[in-house]
């Protein structure tokens, strides 16, 4: 939360916030979570965990390899 912050900051200081898309990724469990990133200048958010784990994943780490044993 607090690079977020600080990258809203700066680029509002510069004169750049229009130019930048600021998107943010990681630990997005809860719509509290989305709400807290959008207030701190998020534009747009990255999802993996949670998605995958809706679908059926069971966190093989495996998804590089292409040998998932559930076939998302």
């Amino acid at each position: 939360e607090l690079g977020l912050a600080e990258t809203h900051q700066t680029l509002v200081m510069n004169n750049l916030r229009g130019r930048v898309v600021v998107q943010t990724d990681g630990q997005l469990k809860t719509g509290r979570d989305i709400i807290i990133a959008a207030l701190l200048g998020a534009e747009e958010f990255g999802f993996a965990t949670a998605p995958l784990i809706a679908m059926g994943c069971i966190m093989m780490r495996k998804c590089h390899l292409n040998t998932c044993p559930v076939g998302i």
